[in-house]
């Protein structure tokens, strides 16, 4: 599975408040990616934050209480 497709399914089927870490600073991040982060910050679907650890940044996705509806299909 894509690291979008992780994230996809991270806001699809995340609680309010639960994180996943869809990048880090010292790992590849496509830009499809961060923006696709970003897109779904912009619908307020999730608040995106940058914890510095060790080795750099991780790149987490927050779950907000906004529903998440997917396209018909």
């Amino acid at each position: 599975m894509t690291a979008s497709a992780d994230l996809l399914l991270f806001v699809k089927s995340a609680g309010v408040g639960e994180q996943h870490q869809y990048a880090h600073s010292n790992g590849h991040r496509p830009m499809s990616l961060m923006e696709l982060a970003r897109n779904l910050s912009e619908q307020g679907l999730v608040h995106l934050v940058q914890k510095r650890d060790r080795n750099g940044f991780a790149y987490i996705a927050v779950r907000t209480s906004q529903p998440f509806y997917a396209a018909a299909e």
